[in-house]
């Protein structure tokens, strides 16, 4: 692929990643169902209360059981989403009722929780959302919100109540004798869509802080849009969970390390052959090659090695004439046509035993 071709598939793909980011967007934009969970990035989502929280210094938790048992010093956060009866999917209404009677245990036991209701439509709703005042009768302090006109009120039940935040959007505590109960007009300032619009999240943010103080555990209750009961494992405790996860982990690293060597590799020691075993391969390969011309000229090589280290030791130019008839004898045999092996080992012969005497005579 030359340089163009390249090129031009790094702008194909640049291409596609904005056109998917910008199908992206429109599709967040365009939700039309709700779905309030505190994992959800959509403009349903709790995605953003759940981050502003933990910024402020709470621990978060999930729960998507729909008849949970909660600490009591835990408070709990249940967004709720009205049902369609025309959805076609799980009755969410007794899902609902069972979560919500599960909280009224939970404050009626000394907890604290907050309960809003989301419209299933989100989008038909949010279309018509303006910006509001709030106050807080306690503090005279004045707020402006930015959120839509539905109301869904949570708490059905006569109860002692003590506003928290009054105006078109209301924020009211019911008085249990040991716990709280937080009811919304609506949940929809809590979603990601109207957290971060005006002073939404102050708002939030102070009512949630009458019910926790930060470094409290905060819950959030799903089980009634999402409902997940936990199995054998899970009424245990999240370390039975854990403690299963890490066997399958440890099940599937035996596995596969099954006949392998840990530790260190083995060092592997070449055996060294001597010189005897280089001369007598070198010679087994001139001799299955017929190369005698190659074996006597290697031959005379070393004669005249030998030759000139035996002069320079005896610091002579004297050459034995035994020596000098034997190599003078392999320089005619190189010069014919046809070389026989017998000639060529007599030869090769000849001069390693005048190199020997050579040796010898030092």
């Amino acid at each position: 692929m030359n340089l163009s071709g390249k090129l031009r598939a790094v702008l194909y793909v640049f291409v596609g990643l904005v056109l998917f980011g910008i199908l992206s967007l429109a599709g967040g934009r365009r939700e039309f169902e709700s779905y309030p969970s505190s994992d959800h990035y959509g403009p349903s989502g709790l995605r953003a209360l759940s981050e502003l929280l933990t910024r402020n210094g709470y621990r978060i938790r999930i729960d998507h059981r729909t008849q949970p048992k909660f600490a009591a010093d835990e408070t709990v956060i249940a967004v709720l989403r009205v049902p369609n009866p025309f959805s076609g999917g799980p009755d969410e209404s007794s899902q609902n009722e069972k979560l919500s009677n599960a909280l009224e245990d939970h404050v009626v036991q000394g907890g604290n929780a907050l309960i809003g209701y989301v419209p299933g439509k989100f989008k038909d709703v949010t279309q018509n959302a303006t910006k509001v005042s709030v106050t807080d009768p306690f503090r005279s302090a004045t707020k402006v919100m930015y959120v839509a006109n539905s109301v869904e009120n949570a708490i059905p039940s006569a109860k002692p109540s003590l506003p928290l935040w009054e105006g078109t959007w209301t924020a009211t505590a019911y008085i249990y004798p040991k716990g709280r109960l937080v009811g919304l007009t609506n949940a929809l300032p809590l979603t990601n869509r109207f957290l971060d619009r005006e002073q939404n999240a102050d708002v939030v943010l102070s009512t949630i802080q009458t019910l926790a103080k930060p470094g409290s555990t905060i819950v959030f209750a799903e089980g009634g849009f999402e409902p997940i009961e936990p199995g054998f494992l899970g009424t245990i405790g999240p370390w039975a969970v854990s403690g299963w996860y890490q066997m399958l982990f440890l099940f599937a690293v035996i596995a596969y390390c099954g006949g392998k060597r840990l530790g260190l590799p083995d060092f592997r020691r070449i055996p060294q052959r001597s010189s005897r075993d280089l001369l007598d391969a070198t010679a087994d390969t001139l001799q299955r090659s017929k190369s005698t011309r190659i074996a006597v000229r290697t031959a005379l090589s070393n004669a005249d090695v030998w030759l000139v280290n035996w002069q320079i030791q005896n610091r002579t130019r004297e050459t034995p004439s035994s020596l000098v008839d034997a190599m003078a004898r392999g320089r005619a045999a190189l010069m014919e046509k046809k070389l026989p092996a017998a000639v060529a080992v007599s030869i090769v012969k000849d001069l390693d035993r005048e190199i020997q005497d050579l040796h010898r005579s030092k």
